[in-house]
This record gives structure tokens, C-alpha cells and sequence, in this order.
């Protein structure tokens, strides 16, 4: 009978050298997604007239700006 295999938080996969890449990555994708959420807005209120509930179509424009959340 085998005995139950322990993890050591050596053996997670996420040691030193790979976390700081992790954590590159993590804060990287971040900010791309914060500036992508800056970008929808712009190109809402430019474009299609903004976001609101007075007509239906800005109403819809809720849609594509919480699309990238």
C-alpha cells in the first residue's frame, strides 16, 4: 500500500524564479485591461454617443463597455 503523496510548497510549480514571472504577467495584464476599459469608454462616448439610460441605444452601450471586465 502506497502512502498518500504530501505537496511541499517547493513542488507547487510556482517557486522564486517562476512567481516573478507570474507576477509579471499577472500586473502586466492588469494595466492592458484597464487601458483597454479606457479605450471602450472613449470610443462610446465618441462614437456611439455615449452611455446612459435616456435612449435605447445608449442603454446598450452598457453591454460592450463591462464586455472586457
Amino acid at each position: 500500500m502506497e502512502s498518500p503523496k504530501i505537496s511541499s510548497p517547493g513542488q507547487d510549480g510556482l517557486a522564486i524564479v517562476n512567481r516573478r514571472h507570474y507576477d509579471r504577467v499577472y500586473y502586466f495584464s492588469q494595466i492592458l485591461a484597464l487601458f483597454i476599459f479606457i479605450l471602450v469608454i472613449i470610443w462610446l462616448v465618441e462614437h456611439l454617443g455615449g452611455i446612459g439610460f435616456d435612449k435605447p441605444s445608449q442603454t446598450f452601450n452598457f453591454h460592450p463597455l463591462f464586455m472586457p471586465c
